[in-house]
């Protein structure tokens, strides 16, 4: 069902002309033909492809002068397939260990210097409910993930990340710069992160790494546990189990 926003035509037409590429297995089309297909003017046409061509979505002949998708099609789909295949693996981690973790659970990743929050599941009991929803972007700086997450990096790389950060939050909520690489050091060395004030607010964050077959860090699995619920025993438990979660998982790519 189409939602209530008018489309924008220069966006639609780029569209319809990316799509018009998957009914024809001949990969170079020249502009007459798409064109005469989708009812547009040539000139409409030549300038959509020639922007595209700019940013890799579609590449030109120098025989024809024809123009065929670019690999910058390429990219979008890979960056689609590898966030489906960690949303799929993060699932079947829930399922298996929902019984043991049943808090708020998250799997994130680093983009832009950023922690973004690829997938969500809010806790079983809504009371003192964490719930951070899919497509929220958190600060690296004060979130168990955002620690796991740069731990891939060098110690100037996060020192230098804290001061893009820090500067933006209230220092209240936030660790000082020792404090902060303190912690990376630590997931280093442990393989966890355990965090007194993720957001900076009454909440504890638990977060370990996932690897891909490689052993190359792309993502973190996190919980988040209000102050009030979360006991020595409780906390021990669940480090146990992300550490195994992080142990035993590796994304397919």
């Amino acid at each position: 069902m189409m939602n209530e926003f008018k489309n924008v035509p220069a966006v639609e037409k780029a569209i319809k002309i990316l799509k018009y590429y998957t009914t024809t297995t001949t990969p170079y089309i020249g502009v007459t033909e798409i064109a005469n297909a989708l009812s547009m003017s040539k000139g409409t046409v030549y300038s959509i492809l020639n922007t595209m061509a700019n940013y890799d979505f579609i590449i030109k002949s120098r025989i024809s002068g024809n123009y065929a998708l670019g690999p910058g099609i390429k990219e979008i789909s890979n960056a689609y397939e590898h966030h489906d295949i960690l949303i799929e693996c993060f699932r079947s981690i829930v399922n298996q260990y929902r019984n043991i973790i049943p808090e708020t659970m998250m799997c994130t990743f680093l983009e832009c210097e950023l922690v973004h929050v690829l997938a969500s599941v809010p806790p079983r009991d809504t009371y003192l409910a964490v719930n951070i929803p899919a497509g929220a972007i958190l600060s690296p700086v004060n979130t168990s993930a955002g620690k796991v997450l740069l731990s891939r990096f060098d110690d100037s790389s996060v020192d230098r990340m804290y001061d893009l950060h820090a500067p933006s939050l209230p220092s209240i909520k936030i660790p000082d710069k020792e404090e902060y690489l303190r912690s990376v050091r630590f997931v280093r060395r442990h393989g966890y992160c355990f965090d007194e004030r993720e957001y900076g607010e009454g909440v504890y964050g638990i977060a370990c790494p996932l690897r891909n077959s490689s052993g190359n860090l792309i993502a973190a699995i996190n919980i988040s546990v209000p102050h009030s619920r979360l006991t020595t025993d409780l906390k021990n438990k669940y480090v146990q189990a992300l550490l195994k979660i992080s142990n035993e998982t590796r994304i397919p790519y």
